[in-house]
């Protein structure tokens, strides 16, 4: 016991020598910007109104080192770029949510404006940081409160 209290003693003459109180005051603002993010993330690609594609197979481009995981809701992707076969297709620079299953992919609506119905023409919708080209024949409907799109 008397081994274990002077071990305890030592480990804490070290950490004051190397800025111990300080360290953990900067590991903590450190952890609670990041639960910050995290929560804005979650605000603007999960609960607040977004838009979601849903397209046939979801081949992608994204920056590797711009990944951020929200656990079960999937991953925000910085530098994302979807292209379908048809010429429809997502830039988001500002990231993109793509579920855990690569089955559909989010971004927050903004200020798009989008109405329900069938795609008769090419059309370019913009929101903040992307940029959506839907070819003729997709269908915009909304589900659960966000619109979603999808392929013929």
């Amino acid at each position: 016991a008397l081994g274990a209290s002077r071990a305890v003693v030592d480990a804490d003459v070290r950490a004051r020598a190397y800025g111990g109180d300080e360290l953990t005051r900067v590991e903590h603002a450190r952890a609670l910007a990041n639960a910050r993010r995290l929560d804005s993330l979650r605000a603007l690609f999960v609960t607040g109104a977004t838009l979601r594609l849903v397209p046939a197979k979801l081949n992608i481009a994204f920056d590797p080192n711009g990944q951020t995981p929200l656990g079960g809701n999937g991953t925000v992707m910085r530098g994302f770029r979807w292209a379908g076969d048809d010429g429809s297709e997502l830039v988001a620079g500002d990231g993109a949510l793509v579920s855990p299953t690569w089955n559909w992919v989010q971004v927050p609506l903004g200020t798009a404006s989008l109405a329900e119905g069938p795609i008769e023409s090419t059309r370019v919708i913009e929101g903040s940081g992307w940029r959506l080209t839907i070819a003729r024949g997709w269908t915009v409907r909304r589900v659960d409160g966000r619109f979603e799109v999808r392929p013929p």
